[in-house]
């Protein structure tokens, strides 16, 4: 790496050691980046220097969140998102009570009544979560399904609810980008609930996404996330 130049090489790598020991745990091991780089090896030096210094450059933009990281943001978002959010709402129902026993058995009924799914096929990321979901968050597989057992169809092929006492409807993503996956996915998913009883509330919680994506996602089905 003695072909780089030396103060943009240093403060590259200064900054990606930095994350190796914090954010990526450890996962850039001493000798490693330098063996990386070599395998930028233009015949052009120029070029040569050149790509080098790009290639740093974008690792140090490199975000590595790992099993641990994960686990974490799958509580916060539950936490945040969720459990808050329905525990301020008895409170404003109950005169700002604080009163625990109270506001953990309303907060148990709303829990009874919700229903948390991945976004996507079996095979998609978004699905996987939702076992990290369960376990980091202490919930009975109960609390679980699939998109196909929101409804039932009768004989004549007319639609309705699967179980009525559900009023809330989680779903759980890792990533929204442009948001037109969620949308296609969910199109006929959510219309229908909404069609069924509009009254129902509909979620959609990503660990990570674009402000464009959450605007497409929140206008095409006006879900709260």
């Amino acid at each position: 790496m003695e072909d780089l130049n030396p103060s943009a090489k240093d403060s590259l790598e200064k900054k990606i050691r930095i994350y190796s020991e914090t954010i990526w745990k450890d996962k850039v091991e001493d000798g490693l980046l330098g063996q990386w780089i070599e395998n930028f090896n233009h015949s052009d030096l120029s070029i040569k220097n050149q790509e080098r210094l790009n290639v740093l450059y974008l690792l140090s933009k490199f975000l590595y969140f790992g099993n641990k990281e994960t686990r974490e943001m799958l509580k916060c978002i539950y936490r945040d998102k969720f459990q808050y959010n329905v525990i301020q709402k008895i409170r404003q129902n109950n005169g700002m009570t604080s009163d625990l026993s109270l506001i953990n058995s309303e907060f148990n009924v709303v829990l009874t009544k919700t229903r948390f799914l991945g976004v996507g096929n079996p095979s998609e990321s978004g699905m996987h979560l939702l076992y990290y979901f369960r376990q980091e968050n202490e919930l009975t597989k109960d609390l679980f399904i699939h998109s196909h057992e929101i409804f039932k169809i009768d004989g004549s092929r007319s639609i309705s609810l699967a179980d009525n006492s559900i009023l809330r409807y989680i779903f759980i993503d890792d990533f929204c980008g442009s948001g037109q996956q969620a949308i296609s996915y969910s199109q006929k998913i959510v219309d229908n609930i909404k069609n069924l009883n509009p009254s129902i509330q509909v979620d959609y919680f990503p660990l990570f996404a674009t402000e464009e994506g959450i605007t497409k996602v929140k206008k095409a089905h006006h879900l709260i996330t």
